[in-house]
């Protein structure tokens, strides 16, 4: 039926028409209003497009534009190598949010600041070159910044792309990413290389921080810095330390994780040596990593406390693990290749576990322990074929478990230097150079127990499988098995207690066949055997 209104001249309400509309001064009818929102949808679009939240078409447009990438082509990036792009490239950093750097070579003559709740997304094929004596490519504060603890430019996301610090060609201190005072941190996907004298990443003084499926690559330096690591973990202790921003407060790293990434001819792998007494960085997390032709270590773990070294590969580096000043931590389930020196190296370090680590040809010590480390723990480990010992302990209630110690130059394991407490059981010991474990040095309270012990002296040089020797006293050699082998040389004796030694507790070892001059030489003082030991 429509509309009716009520037309006076007729006394009668009458149906509504639009030409009636019309003389009473209504000029928007239904027709010209829907003309009018097809030209307005024509202009603009379909607002069902926005796929963004918001109950206006203002909302969704604002939360649209959020929800994309800043691009610095927008800012006047040429991406050609060539032009200076800091400038672009800062302005864009300054809109904070999400940033796309598309594909293309971007040359940076000034270092760039990432500011908080910042996400940059590199193009696979986008690389920042450094063009200028800059110390690094991106940090996250200005000099003039005076930030405390992690409260400085933080929940920052770097995915991606390239930098490269030409330290081939430019010979001034340069670095990939310095980061400080930071917290909730992303590297993820990036390759960083050519650095010269400094780190492909620095953190300092940071917390949360993932560094992800990243390679480090190529390092060049004046010849005084080839310890340089390519991740630098340390404290904001002074300038000299960390000289792009303040403040100096100490404010060491928490909760730092660096996994799944490649470190190939580059100084150091990763670790710190800054330190500070009483102080240690927490909860360093180090997996899945491999590391490969470096000039000296791979992990250099100093004041580290509750940390994991786990599932790494180490190959032709200098060193592969140091621990100095660190507590709490496990290093498990690592492989150690051709290390020029030690394979694993600890001093002044209390309560680390070493389970399940494989180590070869080693150029010094499989494992050191010494100057006062004491509660170490080595299990399930393999060492082998090491240019000079498999095991040394210099340490208190250091213990080796169910381990294989083979094929190594000098002794299977050196216990010293007044080392006390330490217990060997359950191990493989055999084919080393000299004695397969030798107990010297005013050593005390040690227990060789359940150990198959055969076939050392190769370098024949007089050594035997079990030796006592030089005022150690007070110590326990029960259980074990020692042979004689069948290698080219022979050991001597299969136990030696020397005179020098007293209160050795020489039980129920199996020495049947176990020396080529005597199975059981003992001339210590009161050397208890009182349970027989089998010796024919």
């Amino acid at each position: 039926m429509g509309f009716k209104y009520y037309d006076k001249s007729q006394g009668k309400y009458v149906p509504m028409s639009i030409e009636i509309l019309k003389s009473e001064g209504v000029s928007y009818t239904a027709p010209l209003i829907k003309s009018e929102f097809d030209k307005i949808d024509f202009k603009i679009g379909n607002i069902a497009n926005f796929k963004s939240q918001g109950d206006t078409l203002t909302e969704k447009i604002v939360n649209e534009f959020s929800e994309r990438f800043i691009n610095p082509k927008w800012y006047g990036a040429k991406g050609d190598g060539v032009f200076d792009d800091s400038t672009a490239l800062q302005n864009t950093l300054n809109n904070k949010g999400n940033i796309y750097i598309p594909k293309g070579k971007y040359l940076v003559k000034k270092t760039l600041v990432v500011l908080e709740n910042t996400t940059v997304l590199f193009h696979p094929e986008a690389e920042i070159i450094r063009g200028s004596q800059i110390y690094c490519i991106f940090t996250n504060g200005k000099p003039e910044d005076k930030y405390l603890s992690y409260n400085g430019n933080g929940n920052i996301n770097l995915i991606g792309g390239t930098l490269d610090v030409k330290g081939d060609s430019i010979k001034s201190n340069g670095g990939g990413i310095v980061f400080g005072h930071s917290e909730n941190v992303v590297i993820k996907n990036m390759l960083i290389k050519n650095i010269y004298n400094i780190h492909h990443i620095e953190i300092n003084s940071s917390k949360n921080v993932l560094i992800d499926n990243c390679r480090f690559e190529n390092f060049y330096h004046d010849g005084t810095r080839p310890y340089s690591e390519a991740v630098q973990i340390d404290l904001a202790k002074n300038e000299s330390v960390f000289p792009v921003f303040g403040d100096y407060d100490g404010t060491v790293c928490d909760n730092i994780t660096i996994q799944n990434s490649t470190f190939n001819k580059v100084g150091a792998g990763i670790g710190t040596h800054v330190s500070a007494h009483d102080t240690w960085h927490e909860n360093i997390k180090i997996f899945n990593n491999t590391f490969e032709d470096l000039l000296h270590h791979a992990v250099s773990g100093l004041i580290f406390r509750r940390f994991h070294i786990s599932g790494n590969e180490v190959k032709n580096c200098w060193r592969a693990f140091y621990l100095a000043w660190c507590y709490d931590g496990n290093v498990s389930n690592n492989i150690i290749k051709d290390t020029t020196d030690h394979g694993i190296l600890i001093r002044k370090t209390n309560n680390v576990s070493i389970n399940g680590v494989k180590i070869a040809r080693a150029g010094e010590v499989g494992i050191s322990i010494y100057e006062g480390s004491h509660s170490i723990q080595i299990d399930n480990c393999t060492i082998d074929e090491g240019q000079n010992l498999g095991i040394n302990i210099d340490g208190n209630t250091i213990t080796v478990s169910n381990s294989t110690i083979k094929y190594n130059k000098n002794h299977g394991i050196y216990i010293h230097n007044s080392a006390k407490n330490n217990k060997v059981s359950f191990s493989n010991v055999y084919g080393n150079g000299r004695h397969g474990i030798l107990i010297t040095d005013s050593s005390s309270l040690n227990r060789i127990e359940g150990n198959f012990v055969y076939a050392n002296n190769q370098t024949n040089s007089n050594c035997n499988n079990l030796m006592v020797v030089k005022n150690a006293n007070n110590n326990r050699v029960i259980n074990n098995i020692c042979r004689i082998g069948d290698m080219t040389n022979k050991p001597q004796y299969g136990l030696f207690i020397e005179e020098t030694c007293s209160n050795t507790l020489a039980l129920m070892n199996d020495l049947r066949q176990s020396g080529a001059a005597l199975n059981f030489y003992d001339e210590g003082q009161n050397t208890i055997t009182s349970t027989e030991n089998i010796t024919s």
